[in-house]
Parts: C-alpha cells; structure tokens; sequence
C-alpha cells in the first residue's frame, strides 16, 4: 500500500501510516487534507519534503524546490468488475496512483501539473 509522508522544516514528519490516515487538526478529514491545507506548517515551518512510499519504492518531491504557490496532488485510481450473469461484483483493485504537485504559470498564465503516475 502505498503511503504519503510530509516532512517539515523542524524535521516533524506527518505521515498517513502514523495517523491511520486521519486528520491531526479537523474531524472528518484525512491527513492529505491536513497537507493540502497547510495545518501542520503554523506549528512545524514549511513543507520541505513530499514522500510517497511504495511496497518496494518510493518517489519524493524536494518542496524546497517548486514553485511558491505549488500544492500537492495525490490521486488514486481503482477499479472493480461486476458479473453480468452472476451479479457477483470482484474485489475494489488499486489501478494507478498520481502524485505531484500543480501550480500556476503567471507567465502561460495556466494551471500547471507536474504528475507521475504510477
């Protein structure tokens, strides 16, 4: 399964395992909203370091280097088959998962993504 770390300027490390996948700062929510809203960075300083961990990888985006106004994307794509004769539905599968990270071009004056798909 794969498993998403934020890792702050402090060195605090917000992970999605650690959590069980649940928000730290609003209920309800889980801990890309905590990422995506930018919770953790009032206590902990900027995000420097986006990890994505794979059963037998993992991709990671140096924050410190895109551009100011970036925000994090994280997507997965599952899929499940039902028999038409049957009715008999498969198990949810896992197909893809995107992780980057958009912003916007001032100069193409456009939304821009930078994703990996896995």
């Amino acid at each position: 399964m794969a498993q998403l770390e934020a890792q702050y300027k402090d060195g605090y490390i917000l992970s999605e395992k650690e959590q069980n996948d649940v928000s730290l700062f609003v209920e309800g929510k889980n801990t890309f909203y905590d990422i995506l809203n930018k919770l953790p960075e009032v206590e902990h300083g900027l995000l420097v370091k986006l990890k994505l961990q794979l059963p037998n990888d993992k991709l990671e985006i140096d924050w410190t280097t895109v551009p100011d106004n970036s925000k994090p994307i994280r997507y997965k794509s599952y899929e499940q088959d039902t028999n038409v004769e049957t009715g008999q539905v498969s198990p949810i599968r896992l197909m893809k998962i995107g992780f980057g990270y958009e912003y916007f071009d001032k100069k193409l004056n456009k939304n821009v993504q930078k994703v990996q798909e896995i």
